[in-house]
């Protein structure tokens, strides 16, 4: 389900897998409520959140003043994301879409 990569007074830094979802209900426990059982800590907060289908770490505040400081970092976008997609084979020609910032490679695509 996750892995925690840092712990600091502050926050943590959690490797979410994908599959998991970061809250509300489901039927599966959300990696919220599982951190805050397995540390016994109601306080945890995300600072922001990550899709269900998708891995990656998430910040997670543990308190909640800390949460009052990160989450507007987030919300502002003071903080840079990087995604990465991984792909089995190449896809055909005009196959899906791809919205968001993109880097332009060869030739501007």
């Amino acid at each position: 389900m996750y892995q925690i990569i840092a712990d600091t007074d502050d926050f943590l830094v959690v490797d979410k897998h994908a599959g998991v979802p970061v809250h509300g209900p489901s039927n599966v426990p959300s990696l919220i409520e599982q951190l805050r059982l397995d540390l016994v800590n109601p306080a945890l907060n995300l600072a922001h959140r990550l899709d269900t289908g998708t891995s990656g770490l998430i910040l997670v505040a543990k308190s909640s003043e800390a949460n009052q400081l990160l989450s507007p970092l987030f919300a502002q976008r003071l903080v840079t994301k990087r995604y990465l997609a991984l792909s089995l084979g190449k896809p055909s020609k005009k196959q899906g879409w791809v919205v968001g910032d993109m880097l332009k490679v060869r030739d501007g695509n």
